[in-house]
């Protein structure tokens, strides 16, 4: 049986969530929920905060949503803004990291592990296409892990006028597991949002030794509404691990 979640902590801003994990004594991960916008100013303010209460509340671990530093109006807004992880494979030569380099900042000062994903990353190929990318980085600010995001949310539902095509602005990410080893949460599984509907990721990640996989999201008010929690649920019973979701 695993261990009953307690010690929660509601923080009033930015709600931060602050759980003892059970998983390694002593692992406590803060979980961020945000509401961004197009403002990359404010919402790395927000980001900010968040870190300052996880640390304050004793945390070794923090957990942002997908988009969680820009939700553009268009795809070409989100293509303006996206940027690079590596300095040295910036499409135009032209390095832009001032997101990745302020999670860096925020992992030394803290002393955090941050998960990090959905972060719109340039691709080499195309200026109008991004990359759904989580990161994950250590307290030293070194990048422990990333993985791009391989199921991009297409759906429509004409009789509600609803068309979204994630996959007209983003490339998709390699299919496979990635794990980073040895966190305060034990082996950790990356995954992304609407990487949730398909089982079989995480049964892979279980299967290789993920002992906690990280879902960051912005589901849709009526999906998440209907089944964001039904499906957090299913996946950790299904494989018998935690699973950590930071949502917007």
């Amino acid at each position: 049986d695993r261990p009953k979640q307690t010690n929660l902590l509601l923080i009033a801003s930015e709600k931060a969530v602050v759980v003892d994990s059970g998983i390694m004594s002593p692992a406590r991960v803060a979980i961020a929920q945000l509401c961004s916008t197009n403002d990359k100013v404010s919402n790395l303010a927000a980001v900010s905060a968040c870190a300052r209460l996880a640390a304050e509340g004793g945390a070794s671990f923090l957990c942002l949503p997908e988009c969680f530093a820009f939700i553009g109006s268009s795809a070409s807004d989100t293509a303006d803004n996206a940027e690079d992880i590596f300095p040295h494979r910036a499409p135009d030569g032209v390095p832009r990291t001032g997101i990745v380099d302020a999670l860096r900042r925020l992992a030394v000062e803290h002393g955090l592990w941050i998960s990090a994903g959905g972060f719109h990353e340039r691709t080499p190929a195309d200026d109008s296409i991004v990359f759904n990318t989580h990161l994950l980085l250590r307290p030293d600010g070194i990048l422990a892990g990333l993985y791009r995001k391989c199921h991009l949310f297409d759906v429509s539902i004409p009789r509600h006028g609803v068309e979204l095509r994630e996959s007209a602005s983003t490339a998709p990410g390699l299919a496979g597991t990635v794990i980073v080893r040895n966190t305060p949460l034990g082996n950790v599984g990356l995954t992304t949002c609407y990487d949730l509907r398909f089982p079989e990721v995480y049964t892979a990640l279980s299967a290789a030794g993920a002992d906690a996989v990280l879902v960051p999201s912005a589901f849709t008010v009526p999906t998440g509404a209907a089944h964001w929690h039904l499906l957090l649920r299913a996946r950790a019973v299904e494989n018998q691990c935690y699973v950590l979701a930071a949502a917007q």
